[in-house]
């Protein structure tokens, strides 16, 4: 599939699988299994509920920052790039992104085509390190971008409330020295709250 040829050959996860799990995944996480609670790596593809992407780029965010997932491309409502909650999420991490030309129009329960396209256009969202293949093999279907990239300012400094390290952050609730304590943060977190 082109996610596959834009993602290097292999997608390692689709946290958002249907029932059938039709993307060619190594690994599925369906409704059932809760997406946003397991952990993610390598090559993910993200179609996510148009509900909430928020939540699920900002969960992808973590483990990008945290070097577990290593590429992943994110079929999302074009008004993403616009999203007060994802637009740090691209800019910090997005390397590049395709708007697609026209509607599409998704499956239902049933696996027949939905009555009606989407009412807006969307975006394919690319996070790694190879953006000029993605690109590639994405413009043909609408048009294409790189994420330049902003150097954030830093206006407070304090503790990381994991390692004890230096916070470095334009942001006075920040709480953690990076994204790697975010992660180990939130892990512990999870076990915690299991036990």
């Amino acid at each position: 599939t082109l996610a596959a040829k834009a993602l290097g050959g292999i997608i390692d996860l689709d946290p958002c699988a249907d029932p059938q799990r039709r993307v060619p995944a190594r690994r599925h996480f369906t409704l059932a299994d809760d997406g946003l609670s397991e952990p993610w790596h390598g090559t993910v593809w993200l179609n996510p509920p148009y509900s909430d992407t928020t939540a699920w780029l900002k969960h992808l965010h973590l483990y990008l920052a945290a070097g577990k997932v290593t590429q992943a491309i994110a079929l999302l409502p074009v008004s993403t790039l616009g999203n007060k909650g994802a637009v740090p999420v691209i800019n910090e991490a997005c390397s590049a992104y395709t708007v697609l030309e026209g509607r599409l129009t998704f499956l239902d329960a049933d696996y027949r085509p939905h009555k009606g396209a989407l009412a807006m256009s969307s975006v394919l969202l690319y996070f790694g390190a190879d953006p000029d293949r993605f690109l590639s093999l994405t413009m043909a279907y609408g048009i294409g971008s790189l994420v330049a990239k902003r150097k954030p300012a830093v206006n407070y400094r304090k503790q990381c409330e994991h390692c004890g390290g230096l916070v470095e952050s334009r942001r006075s609730t920040a709480k953690f020295c990076g994204n790697s304590c975010r992660v180990s943060a939130h892990q512990r977190r999870k076990r915690e709250q299991c036990c």
